[in-house]
């Protein structure tokens, strides 16, 4: 009877275990069920930023303002530009030269000077822009920058997980090239 009474619970938990091997062994989603389950946050989030950004962009009489204005500090602005610039080369190098051509991992262990020196080419134009935006708008000048990243950078990042960062990287320069000829109206005006 002692017997039949301990075959019984190990039966019951080598049942057990083989349910959770079962659970445990699913396949992880594909990208076409990624897409499909991801998608909908996308969008959601996506229109949220935007709108949101576009709604506050109209009272501030963006961009009209920071092009036309004569309060806006130019030198600092020009600066600010110039490292959102650099900061998407040292990002293109990293991406797709080191981790795309070279095969290298990319963490913070394996190239600490160039994780450096992206900070501090973000901080950088961050706070260059707040400064040259400052006389045309005081304390906004920090929800003008920070309407630019939500509104604009943060949307586009998050769509690259649905098309990749090489189409991230295609949009932000064709972006940033754009607004740099839409400002001068010249290339040359940009360097002074």
């Amino acid at each position: 009877c002692d017997t039949m009474s301990a075959q019984q619970p190990r039966r019951r938990k080598a049942a057990q275990s083989a349910d959770r091997a079962d659970d445990t062994s699913q396949e992880p989603p594909t990208s076409a069920q990624k897409f499909i389950m991801e998608f909908p946050v996308l969008v959601l989030w996506t229109g949220i930023f935007c709108a949101s950004s576009w709604a506050l962009c109209f009272p501030l009489a963006l961009p009209r303002r920071v092009l036309e204005s004569p309060l806006i500090w130019r030198l600092p602005f020009h600066g600010g530009v110039f490292c959102t610039i650099g900061a998407f080369i040292v990002k293109w190098y990293m991406e797709v030269y080191q981790a795309g051509i070279m095969g290298q991992q990319i963490n913070y262990e394996s190239n600490p000077r160039a994780t450096h020196l992206l900070l501090g080419l973000i901080g950088s134009a961050w706070l260059m822009l707040v400064v040259g935006l400052w006389p045309q708008y005081h304390v906004f000048s920090l929800l003008v920058v920070a309407l630019f990243g939500i509104g604009v950078l943060f949307p586009v990042t998050m769509w690259s997980v649905m098309y990749g960062r090489s189409v991230e990287n295609v949009i932000f320069m064709v972006a940033t090239t754009y607004f740099v000829f839409w400002y001068t109206g010249d290339s040359g005006d940009l360097v002074m």
